[in-house]
């Protein structure tokens, strides 16, 4: 809720420094043609049947802490890349590429990063 706090303030206080009277009354009037969030959400019977299988899960403890979650997901999505040798050439000229374009290779550096983040 934090979030929407600062975007509201920050719209306060961009708003008082607008001194614009026809800028104002049109950004008033599209406040007050917007729709307020009030409709009721109608849930599929799925949805209901979810619902109350996941509130009988928590009722018998049957859950899992998000730590334990994590830990248990991190074992499990370990792979290998092996790159084949057109890979290899074919990424090393894209790093080249890049480093040459922006005539710096802080670019190429983070696909670097990215590249082995994503393949561990």
């Amino acid at each position: 809720m934090a979030a929407v706090d600062n975007v509201r303030n920050d719209i306060i206080a961009k708003l008082l420094t607008i001194s614009n009277k026809t800028y104002l009354d049109n950004i008033y009037d599209l406040i007050n043609k917007s729709a307020v969030e009030t409709d009721v959400v109608h849930l599929t019977d799925e949805q209901i049947l979810m619902l109350k299988l996941s509130e009988d899960d928590i009722k018998h403890g049957r859950v899992i802490s998000q730590e334990a979650l994590d830990e248990k997901r991190s074992g499990v999505a370990k792979r290998t890349v092996i790159w084949t040798a057109t890979a290899s050439r074919q990424r090393r000229d894209i790093l080249k590429y890049w480093t040459e374009r922006n005539g710096s290779p802080k670019y190429a550096e983070k696909l670097i990063f990215l590249t082995r983040k994503g393949s561990t």
